[in-house]
């Protein structure tokens, strides 16, 4: 190997070094601002309780609109 191509081997080492870093740190940021963002549910401006968070797609329709779940 001739110094040129160690030189490009470097440069191209050094690129894809900054390429990963910058990456890694753009995701780590969404995933920090996913965990930071949630959802309040809320009803006539009052938290809606735990019963939510367990209720699946109709319950959670059930609870938002006030229909009897049988």
């Amino acid at each position: 190997m001739n110094l040129v191509t160690i030189k490009w081997i470097a440069m191209f080492a050094i690129a894809a070094s900054v390429v990963w870093f910058t990456y890694n740190a753009g995701r780590q940021s969404v995933l920090q601002r996913l965990a930071s963002d949630k959802v309040e549910v809320l009803k006539d401006g009052q938290k809606v309780d735990a019963a939510v968070y367990a209720a699946d797609d109709d319950g959670l329709v059930c609870l938002l609109i006030d229909c009897n779940h049988n």
